[in-house]
């Protein structure tokens, strides 16, 4: 058992279980599982739970024989970043260590990452898609 672990013991159980031990589908629902009010999940949030599950993934030794190194940063940029985001609507300061974790991470992806949230990403966006039909428009009439 993971003691460190507050909300995600059954997901890294499962990801041990499946690492160690031969695996078969079967094309059957077996089991199923809900949230309720009550749950660790509910009452503590689904980005709490991706921020736990997130930072343990970096700890796992054999990740990288699922997923690349900058898929793993770019969704820990992401999750660290929407958590940031959550705080800043408190105006309260405690958005400014998920901006430094994901710094820490990988200074140019987070970058990225807040330039394209912000508003002058947003507008860089707006403007490349007026121009992706202005394109369009005069590739039909050509």
């Amino acid at each position: 058992m993971q003691e460190d672990l507050k909300l995600t013991m059954d997901h890294f159980l499962m990801i041990e279980l499946l690492r160690l031990c031969d695996n078969v589908t079967i094309p059957k629902v077996l089991a199923r599982f809900r949230l309720h009010q009550n749950s660790k999940t509910v009452a503590d949030g689904q980005l709490n739970f991706r921020l736990e599950r997130m930072r343990k993934l970096r700890e796992v030794s054999f990740i990288s024989d699922f997923i690349t190194k900058t898929e793993l940063q770019q969704e820990n940029i992401s999750i660290l970043l929407r958590c940031a985001s959550e705080e800043r609507v408190s105006e309260s300061v405690r958005w400014f260590p998920y901006y430094a974790e994901a710094f820490i991470i990988s200074p140019g992806l987070t970058m990225v990452a807040v330039i394209r949230r912000s508003a002058l990403g947003q507008s860089v966006k707006t403007n490349l898609l007026y121009v992706q039909q202005l394109i369009q428009t005069a590739r039909v009439r050509l």
